[in-house]
């Protein structure tokens, strides 16, 4: 069967967030202190919530939905946290090499970690099971919406997401957290029904007669974010206003409509796009990728006293191992990155 033609202004959107993630990341390993955190912290990974939802079907009912979302984002999060988290941070363990963690690493270590949802090897991946349970939260919401609100299936996503949205931010709030980023799921559910929104009932994504107008509106939602995003996370465990709540929800669809705009507007940036085609696979690859190059810093101490310094060119040598280890796993590993399936 023919395949629709891809959105490639989208992949740079992705492009474009992927690099943000990866300089979050390093900005972390060196305590660099990044400059309009709340506006960046609004864009990250609701453009990929939003992304996800945009492109949402139920296929051919749910147990080959699961399949597919189990080939696409189950089989990896599960190889490379066995491969990275497990194995290979054991093995540096046993050998006495700090790369990963100054404490041996056992597999128990591990999978408690990520039980608890603390920092074990490999963190960014938690993306992906994030996303499976997302996935697995929207079937069911666009399922009862379309059994029981059958005129007014748009408006129940909407609020029954929103409901859910709001749900995961009060775990947050009481300090009560869910085994396996299931808070994390909930409190962003409203992202990928945005999307899944956006796609069907508007022109967001295609050309359209507004599209003169999307330099003024790129920077009303710049300023919009400047000023309104909340200043501090209110996913961290420290008192925040009630009100922040809302915005954080209204920030990140108005931080996903910025990006995408903005990569309609841009429409080709080629490396960025590439990048942008191959997100899941830098998600994968890049935490061992930066956390080598941080420690060799780190021991020769170079860039000691210039963290921007040493996080742009880090940021630099991180793409370039993900960019030459993408055709390698194109080759060697397409079951275990998305790209071919395991089950049929």
């Amino acid at each position: 069967m023919p395949t629709k033609p891809r959105i490639e202004y989208l992949d740079l959107a992705k492009g474009l967030c992927i690099t943000l993630v990866v300089l979050y990341h390093i900005t972390i390993s060196y305590h660099a202190e990044m400059p309009m955190a709340h506006v960046f912290r609004a864009i990250r990974l609701p453009l990929y919530f939003f992304l996800s939802g945009c492109f949402f079907k139920q296929y051919n009912g749910f147990f080959d939905f699961l399949k597919r979302k189990t080939n696409k984002l189950l089989i990896p999060f599960v190889f490379w946290f066995l491969f990275v988290s497990v194995i290979i941070a054991y093995i540096y363990g046993q050998l006495g090499i700090p790369v990963f963690t100054r404490h041996p690493i056992s597999p128990l270590y591990s999978f408690r970690k990520l039980y608890h949802e603390t920092n074990f090897v490999n963190l960014p991946i938690w993306f992906l099971l994030c996303l499976f349970e997302i996935n697995i939260i929207f079937y069911l919401i666009h399922s009862l919406a379309y059994k029981f609100f059958k005129r007014r299936q748009t408006l129940a996503i909407c609020l029954l997401s929103m409901m859910l949205g709001a749900v995961g931010l009060l775990f947050f709030r009481q300090n009560i957290n869910l085994p396996f980023y299931l808070d994390r799921a909930l409190d962003s559910t409203p992202f990928f029904a945005f999307g899944y929104v956006c796609f069907r009932h508007t022109k967001l994504l295609q050309p359209n007669p507004t599209d003169k107008f999307v330099p003024l509106i790129l920077v009303s939602l710049a300023l919009f974010l400047y000023f309104f995003a909340p200043r501090e996370s209110v996913l961290e465990p420290i008192p925040v206003a009630t009100y922040n709540y809302l915005l954080y929800h209204i920030s990140g669809f108005v931080g996903a409509t910025f990006i995408i705009l903005l990569s309609k507007w841009i429409q080709y940036i080629p490396v960025v796009r590439w990048w942008g085609r191959y997100s899941i696979m830098i998600l994968i690859l890049h935490g061992p990728f930066y956390l080598h190059i941080v420690r060799i810093f780190k021991h020769y101490h170079l860039f000691t006293d210039q963290p921007w310094t040493a996080s742009l060119i880090t940021l630099a040598l991180t793409m370039l191992c993900c960019s030459a280890a993408i055709p390698i796993c194109k080759r060697f590993f397409p079951h275990v990155t998305a790209q071919k399936d395991i089950l049929h």
